[in-house]
């Protein structure tokens, strides 16, 4: 059985506050291919810090699917359990879409590791198939 939500997350921003080259694996995977967007934004956040090449390509791809409309899906299967958190906010995070949890930490991810800001997955991935050859993170 995987672990649970908050473990994924905890486990993802302590790997990122210890500044750890071999989680970019583990962050991107989760950019990439976890389910759960609070996961994939704890990761977006983390490859902001770390600044590796390695995650502008699934950080670009997680921005495609959410511009597509498959990214207005809600960030939640289920509502939360108000026995076990009764706070309005959990109600609200899981009103948003994928795309409001997600879009803002990974351009933000994005502009971190490249000093670059584009507007849109479209504009993003011209500039990599430009650039991604020889590119090297600015300092």
């Amino acid at each position: 059985k995987p672990a649970s939500r908050p473990v994924r997350i905890q486990v993802i921003q302590t790997l990122g506050e210890l500044k750890a080259e071999s989680a970019s694996d583990l962050v991107n995977s989760a950019i990439l291919l976890d389910r759960g967007p609070w996961v994939a934004r704890a990761a977006a956040k983390v490859a902001g810090r770390l600044r590796g090449s390695s995650s502008i390509d699934p950080l670009i791809r997680r921005v495609q699917y959410l511009e597509s409309r498959s990214g207005d899906k809600p960030a939640s299967d289920e509502p939360p359990d108000p026995s076990k958190d009764p706070s309005s906010d959990a109600l609200e995070q899981h009103k948003k879409s994928e795309r409001q949890v997600l879009e803002a930490p990974i351009h933000q991810a994005l502009t971190a590791i490249t000093k670059k800001s584009h507007t849109c997955a479209k504009e993003w991935a011209i500039w990599w198939a430009q650039n991604r050859k020889d590119y090297k993170v600015p300092p």
